[in-house]
């Protein structure tokens, strides 16, 4: 008996899994404008594959795959500093984060500077912990460039044995979360910016730190005032020097209505 020849295209047990072990095969699209960085982005991986198919009818996370989207990961263009550099300059790209780029006609959102910073973070931190301190003033808006230090906060209700970073760049804290403390921007947890300004308050003493506090106070759509501060830290049982902290918001919350210099009183 003559078997007549079928050709059919080449299946893989790995990619009809739930959670794809390895990417769909893609073929190249021709004379698509907007992939002209596609060749340059990261290939998806597996926390991608994941992502996509548990969530892909959210708008939050179509949000911040359309963010993705407008990334370009110049690791991918070289390993040339100098070559990625002038990649940079001749697409008129500037830097989001790492090495994370977007076109400078771009306007750099909150959900911009999230995405590109959770592609940066190895994955227990991002599905762990949440961005806090100045990092997440940062993802906000509230600060010009991100902090040397990325802030990672983690629940120490839930005694997790999370791995030291050896990266100098990354700083853990073992914090009690509290219900609506942040806020999900793609599929990065960011701290709110009343709970960004509490931590500053608490933890970060420098100029910088007042800065962001007082931007934070002057924008109305923060959610945050001195009332809703001051009464977020009467909540707290007990706060180490808390008539200092009282005195530096009402000294900043004076500064953001412009009643006072920036200068803090002499000792």
């Amino acid at each position: 008996m003559n078997h007549k020849s079928q050709t059919s295209q080449p299946t893989y047990l790995l990619e009809s899994l739930p959670y794809p072990l390895l990417p769909p095969q893609r073929t190249k699209s021709k004379g698509a404008p907007s992939d002209f960085f596609g060749y340059f982005r990261r290939e998806p991986s597996l926390k991608d594959a994941r992502y996509r198919q548990l969530h892909s009818q959210d708008r939050n996370t179509q949000a911040s795959l359309d963010c993705w989207e407008e990334l370009v990961n110049l690791k991918s263009v070289g390993t040339n500093l100098a070559e990625q550099n002038f990649f940079a300059r001749e697409n008129s790209l500037r830097q989001v984060f790492g090495d994370f780029y977007c076109s400078d006609s771009l306007s750099q959102t909150p959900l911009l500077r999230a995405t590109a910073l959770y592609e940066s973070l190895a994955l227990h931190y991002t599905e762990r912990g949440r961005i806090s301190r100045m990092t997440a003033a940062w993802v906000w808006g509230y600060l010009d460039a991100p902090d040397p230090s990325v802030h990672i906060d983690f629940d120490r209700a839930l005694r997790l044995n999370v791995t030291r970073a050896r990266a100098a760049n990354i700083m853990t804290h073992q914090v009690r979360v509290i219900p609506y403390d942040y806020i999900e921007l793609g599929k990065l947890r960011v701290t709110t910016p009343l709970r960004t300004a509490l931590d500053l308050l608490f933890h970060e003493q420098t100029a910088a730190a007042d800065e962001v506090l007082i931007r934070i106070l002057r924008d109305p759509e923060s959610g945050c005032s001195q009332m809703k501060l001051l009464d977020a830290m009467d909540r707290i049982s007990y706060l180490r020097f808390k008539d200092r902290t009282m005195e530096r918001l009402e000294r900043l919350a004076r500064l953001a209505r412009g009643k006072i210099s920036s200068q803090p009183p002499k000792a």
